[in-house]
């Protein structure tokens, strides 16, 4: 099969291609190429769900970067998506084959006598693309970027200020290495992801778009697949007597540690919604008393909760996600309501109560914690003497 000869799809998925003629009839045949028959002649392609697939992108490699929809695309590494949706045809072309816009569309169109395609891959054939090692060098880079980058934060007034309107203390970036630089230009806050006490991805999420450029991106050959963000921070020596809460984005993440990591909680992130949990960090949720998976929809955190035996899933209520509710001043009940939901027994009910008071008598804590903690206590009659001016008040999740 040709690429020319793969059928269209009804385009039922976002779509762009920034600065870029519109209007013709070829182009609008090449936006509609069906995006799983063409990625199937360059990677092997596993089911997601119903109508999406994932495999080793095309481009930079890994397991499952590469994600596929009707007529559209997206590489967690290479090609995230973008403020405008997912990508299309041209733009796979573009990037895969090196070709400029017009070659594309001719080759999606049968127009384009020049092109051979490649050997369309057979499920028995197909090899995972595995990433590369990455070098000292590179790791070495890294560590410098993010040195830079934490330094920056003390001497531009522009990334303080995002991180501090975010809701977010110094406490809490700090323990995630977060910085601030100007990357190609513009100015971003600087995250990186660590293995093993080394960084293997350094993200830039950028202060300032004009609506057709990338909202985030990576530094080249970063590695993120099987990584989660964050376990920097995690106490795994004492999970048994702890709580796992696992959420997607790097911001979520600060903003539950900054909320409850005193309160016996650790925290990681998965990144995006497609993001794979893998086997290891299957294991490491298998080593604590509670896991909590939180995603915005209720079918991720459904489906990855359901590889966790005991984990239960919650999704972001009315579209506020984490770090939504610790501006509001709710993150801190809402998580102390779902430790109470996810915990096994009153035993460990009762433990979560006294997290809550032991925090509270040391630091203070967020009235919706304390409401929350006070409520079960007089529910498993323990702690009536606990004195404490908020009153018993409920959250949206019990």
């Amino acid at each position: 099969m040709t690429v020319g000869m793969i059928g269209a799809r009804k385009n039922t998925t976002k779509q762009h291609w920034e600065g870029k003629p519109t209007g013709s009839p070829d182009i609008e045949r090449a936006r509609q190429t069906d995006m799983i028959a063409l990625a199937q002649q360059y990677t092997k392609l596993n089911r997601e769900s119903v109508h999406e697939w994932s495999g080793p992108c095309p481009m930079c490699g890994g397991d499952d970067r590469l994600h596929v929809k009707g007529n559209a695309w997206f590489c967690r590494n290479c090609a995230p998506v973008g403020d405008k949706g997912w990508h299309n045809a041209i733009d796979f072309l573009m990037m895969r084959e090196r070709m400029d816009f017009k070659t594309a569309v001719a080759t999606l169109t049968g127009g384009n006598n020049s092109y051979t395609p490649p050997v369309r891959i057979r499920e028995n054939q197909a090899e995972p693309v595995r990433q590369a090692e990455q070098s000292p060098e590179w790791i070495a880079s890294a560590q410098a970027i993010v040195s830079t980058a934490i330094n920056g934060l003390h001497t531009e007034a522009a990334g303080y200020a995002y991180l501090i309107g975010r809701g977010l203390l110094p406490s809490a970036w700090r323990a995630f290495d977060v910085g601030y630089a100007e990357h190609q230009g513009r100015p971003a806050i600087v995250i990186p992801w660590y293995r093993a006490g080394k960084p293997t991805a350094v993200r830039y999420r950028f202060l300032q778009t004009d609506g057709t450029e990338r909202r985030m991106m990576y530094e080249p050959d970063s590695h993120v697949s099987g990584v989660l963000f964050g376990g920097q921070n995690v106490l795994s020596t004492m999970a048994k007597a702890r709580t796992l809460i696992l959420c997607e984005g790097e911001l979520n993440a600060i903003s539950i540690y900054q909320a409850a990591h005193h309160a016996h909680v650790d925290v990681l992130s998965f990144g995006s919604e497609t993001a794979r949990l893998s086997p290891a960090a299957i294991d490491i949720a298998c080593q604590y008393q509670s896991v909590i998976v939180w995603a915005d929809k209720s079918d991720i955190a459904r489906e990855k909760a359901n590889k966790i035996p005991g984990a239960i899933a919650f999704a972001s209520p009315e579209g506020q996600d984490a770090n939504d509710l610790l501006r509001a001043d709710k993150l801190g009940g809402v998580i102390t309501a779902l430790r109470v939901r996810a915990a096994r027994s009153d035993e460990q009910k009762a433990g979560i109560v006294w997290d809550i008071w032991d925090s509270h008598r040391a630091d203070g804590i967020d009235a919706g914690s304390i409401a929350v903690a006070r409520k079960t206590a007089a529910q498993l009659g323990i702690m009536e003497d606990w004195e404490c001016n908020t009153p018993m008040t409920t959250t949206a999740i019990e």
